[in-house]
């Protein structure tokens, strides 16, 4: 992208009353023009890049993240450490401190069967943390339980998980990431499930609760259905290798710099 565009679209935001509102409205836009998902993926990191690196706000601030095998980091490389590169390790050279990874493979938000779902296990979020991100409800997609009438649920586990986070953690501010479009849409074990069906109601119960909203869904950025994105970013078509991690992690760092700016 021309970088005195990307200069005037960084000042523009900036100085607005609302820059997380004209951000977001800025980027629904490229869906509409004639580009790639890896071209529109590269315009906005590259835009998130200049936001960063010109108005980084999240120094020192306690950040917990919570969710799969997305924000465990299945497809990163190995750490010292023993665990994957993710998103919250390029988190930690934003804040300067340890980020808490509470990301499970295989998690979903209800309670189906297994003990890591979400509804199981939100309580090991730090008391003290400024800022949880939730990512998850592709697992919830593969199982398919929507709205049975089974005493679990998505339709109800989702909506309990996020009221629970939102009333007992009221001094943090908390971001539900919607996840990017992957090519398990088009899986045909799954072609009835309705992946947008499941990240629309998270979408919903987020503006019900007030609770900050990150929509990589209705977008293009990071779809792994565009080959390009999935040789460089995605090869599996659902985890970021360390690159994909990177570029997620600034889009996610972006947003909550603007919403803290507003």
């Amino acid at each position: 992208m021309n970088l005195f565009l990307i200069s005037y679209l960084t000042s523009f935001i900036l100085f607005v009353s609302n820059p997380l509102t004209i951000y977001n409205q800025n980027i629904s836009q490229l869906d509409d023009a004639m580009m790639t998902p890896y071209e529109e993926t590269q315009i906005i990191n590259e835009l998130n890049e200049s936001i960063i690196s010109h108005h980084n706000n999240l120094n020192d601030l306690k950040i917990t993240c919570i969710g799969d095998s997305i924000t465990y980091g299945n497809g990163g490389s190995l750490n010292l450490d023993g665990t994957r590169f993710n998103y919250c390790n390029y988190l930690e050279t934003l804040t300067n401190r340890k980020v808490i990874n509470l990301g499970i493979g295989g998690s979903p938000i209800g309670d189906y069967w297994d003990e890591s779902s979400l509804i199981l296990r939100w309580q090991e979020i730090p008391k003290d943390t400024d800022i949880i991100i939730i990512f998850a409800g592709i697992n919830d997609y593969f199982i398919g339980e929507f709205d049975n009438n089974n005493e679990h649920n998505f339709k109800k586990d989702s909506y309990l998980l996020l009221k629970k986070i939102k009333d007992t953690y009221i001094n943090s501010s908390i971001y539900v990431v919607l996840t990017y479009k992957n090519e398990t849409i088009y899986w045909e074990n799954f072609k009835n499930n309705n992946f947008c069906k499941y990240m629309d109601l998270l979408k919903q119960y987020c503006v019900e609760l007030n609770i900050n909203i990150i929509d990589l869904t209705h977008t293009n950025f990071l779809n792994s259905n565009d080959n390009n994105i999935k040789f460089n970013y995605i090869p599996d078509g659902i985890h970021p290798n360390d690159n994909g991690s990177i570029v997620l992690g600034k889009m996610l760092a972006t947003q909550i710099i603007l919403n803290n700016l507003k």
